[in-house]
């Protein structure tokens, strides 16, 4: 699944960001758990996106922080080994 973000040139940014916080985390293969997490993680990249954040690995940190803080599953997850 490719998170549906807005049409843009910098779209390769957001999925870059998005493809870093997606490796951090040993993430569930239960597909639903799993696109419960991208979506998660692409909703707080967009949100920095929106204050002006432009850098993949600041948009990835926090989503990566986001995701631990907020999302339900954020205390199950652990970085990949």
């Amino acid at each position: 699944m490719s998170f549906p973000w807005p049409v843009t040139d910098d779209e390769l940014i957001l999925n870059e960001a998005l493809a870093i916080t997606l490796r951090y985390f040993d993430l569930p293969s239960n597909e639903d758990q799993y696109a419960g997490v991208e979506t998660f993680a692409g909703e707080a990249i967009m949100n920095e996106w929106r204050r002006g954040v432009r850098n993949k690995i600041a948009l990835a940190n926090k989503a990566i922080a986001e995701v631990e803080a907020h999302h339900p599953l954020g205390s199950k997850l652990s970085p990949s080994p």
